[in-house]
């Protein structure tokens, strides 16, 4: 055999190895864009949930915060109401200051003859109750919202 062969063969061989490894090497590179293509389709899927998932949330805590603040438009609205009536009471007798000569003269527990001051008080006193109950109401229908939400797209 001659040198010129066997250098021949082995450029050959060589030709042949680096043919083989390209396209070893494509192969590989197509797999690679092929599970991009898949993470990148999953991604905007995930990502297509995800938005309309805080739509939904967000169009949901506008309703709940809606309803809370026409609530407690209504509470103001029934305090200011209240304390109109009340103007109009007389204030506070001056023998009224001790228990014994306060309870002597009323005639039942219905607060009508509360003084105007006292009365106005305890308005604003429940107000104020029906304000941190509106509120918190709304706190729980929100956190129930977003957990059953949070629920649901976990399964």
């Amino acid at each position: 055999m001659s040198l010129l062969t066997i250098a021949g063969g082995i450029c050959a061989a060589l030709v042949v190895a680096f043919g083989v490894q390209t396209w070893r090497l494509e192969r590989a590179q197509n797999e690679i864009e092929e599970i991009r293509a898949e993470a990148y389709a999953k991604q905007l899927e995930f990502e297509r949930k995800a938005r309309e998932t805080e739509d939904r949330l967000r169009d949901e805590a506008i309703e709940v915060f809606n309803a809370k603040d026409k609530q407690l438009l209504v509470v103001s609205n029934d305090l200011d109401a209240a304390l109109k009536r009340l103007r109009q009471r007389p204030e506070r007798r001056a023998d009224a200051a001790t228990p014994a000569a306060a309870s002597g003269r009323c005639a039942g527990s219905s607060g009508a003859e509360l003084s105007g001051r006292d009365a106005e008080f305890l308005s604003r006193f429940a107000a104020e109750r029906d304000e941190i109950a509106v509120r918190l109401t709304a706190c729980q229908g929100w956190v129930r919202t977003v957990t059953s939400a949070l629920k649901g797209e976990s399964q």
